[in-house]
């Protein structure tokens, strides 16, 4: 006997684990009429009688095509999320649970590792740094909406004993990431520095957000400056957010011998790599550092409470979220004019602004913050009212509105008959900052 249509079609696609997929996202079109395309009798077998609104191209398709898309634009969405950071004490590690926290409330998330495990409508990868290496942009099942967070890829400019490492690193990543820019149809960022340093089409700036947290909450009355003369410095990466320049600016405090910073201390948080680690214990011999390691996020928004001041003295960074925490909990601020970071503080009235590399300058200031208690207040009060710009539901509108607007660019590529399901960078999109 003949085999039927339907089980010849299977041999193509596995009733077992297309059929299911298939059926959850045809429900949708239930009452919709049905599809003008000449492939719709053979999809109706595989979607439980349902008609199928979307194409399904003959021959043997790459997965992902035929994804039915539904005609209001405020449905729930199936997000698939690539490259999640488990990597704790790292900015990109905060945005990406608070963010897969938040879009659950939202819309269907699909944790993923390749972008070919289910059929989404949209695909979001977080952090490429955590892709695995048998990931393949041509194979994804999805529009891909790229999201970078550092511009550290370009290459290494700043003072550093792993030069050679870092340079090999930075190579590699520029390797990975030309394929990826190339192939993704949306760039999402979060600084206007990484934005310049992408340099192309298809690139949204949307500032990160403070994420809801209940030990970030703005006391009801200013406290006052902090008895302590604890300095604290917060960050993975030390060499690049310049900790040895912050050395050589303690050091030249305590020689000066400044009335009033007598009991200064440097508090050192993050994790770090045993070489660097190494250095950095030798580069610190004789001068009043703790260094701490890696601590929860619990453990460094309580030692930020109680700092005098945080200092940030990088020679690059592309945001620095810890300034946001800071400015939440009316912590002073002491950094340097270094990527993103003039665009997350204002000059003077939020923090004090060093060129990067002088510890002279260093020095000055947080001389000028430990000895003023009315720059102590005029930089607490202008912290707060700076934090109100980064929103984290503003932040969410945001992204949320790239996923749609997203889905809507790739609904339309299929209505005009166009067989992938994304291109790169939509003409639609240009280069712009989201503020």
């Amino acid at each position: 006997m003949r085999p039927s249509l339907s089980r010849g079609f299977a041999s193509i696609f596995p009733i077992s684990t297309t059929a299911p997929a298939l059926r959850r996202s045809c429900a949708s079109a239930r009452q919709s009429p049905p599809s003008s395309s000449p492939m719709a009798p053979l999809a109706e077998p595989l979607t439980g009688g349902f008609p199928c609104r979307s194409v399904i191209h003959p021959g043997v398709p790459r997965r992902g095509r035929g994804i039915p898309m539904a005609n209001h634009a405020q449905r729930r969405l199936r997000i698939g999320y690539l490259g999640i950071p488990d990597r704790p004490g790292t900015g990109a590690f905060v945005y990406a649970q608070a963010l897969l926290a938040t879009m659950r409330r939202r819309h269907e998330v699909i944790p993923m590792r390749h972008g070919t495990e289910a059929l989404c409508d949209l695909l979001h990868l977080l952090e490429p740094k955590f892709l695995p290496r048998s990931f393949r942009i041509d194979r994804i099942c999805a529009p891909l909406i790229l999201d970078l967070h550092d511009h550290y890829w370009q290459g290494v400019s700043y003072p550093c004993v792993d030069r050679p490492l870092r340079s090999w690193a930075a190579f590699q990543r520029r390797r990975r990431l030309s394929r990826l820019l190339t192939g993704a149809s949306r760039i999402l960022v979060h600084s206007p520095s990484v934005a310049e340093a992408v340099g192309r089409e298809g690139v949204t700036c949307v500032p990160y957000g403070l994420p809801p947290d209940p030990l970030l909450v703005r006391p009801r009355s200013s406290p006052p400056p902090s008895p302590s003369q604890e300095v604290l410095f917060v960050g993975r990466d030390a060499l690049r957010k310049g900790l040895p320049l912050l050395f050589e600016a303690l050091d030249r405090l305590l020689r000066e011998g400044t009335p009033g910073i007598e009991g200064v201390h440097l508090t050192v948080i993050g994790r770090e790599y045993p070489h660097s680690r190494l250095f950095l214990r030798l580069a610190a011999v004789g001068l009043p550092v703790t260094f701490l390691g890696g601590l929860s996020r619990q453990e460094v928004i309580e030692h930020l409470r109680h700092a005098a001041l945080l200092v940030l003295p990088a020679h690059t960074e592309a945001f620095g979220i810890v300034l946001l925490e800071a400015m939440a909990l009316g912590v002073p601020i002491v950094t340097t004019r270094a990527g993103g970071i003039p665009d997350v503080v204002v000059p003077g009235e939020s923090a004090l602004l060093v060129p990067p590399g002088d510890a002279a300058a260093l020095a000055r200031a947080i001389e000028r913050v430990l000895t003023s208690p009315h720059l102590v207040h005029r930089l607490r009060e202008g912290g707060y009212r700076r934090l109100e710009r980064f929103s984290w539901d503003g932040m969410i509108e945001r992204i949320d509105s790239l996923y749609r607007e997203t889905v809507e660019w790739n609904r339309s590529n299929q209505r005009k008959g166009q067989l992938r399901l994304h291109r790169p960078h939509p003409p639609s999109s240009r280069a712009r900052t989201r503020q």
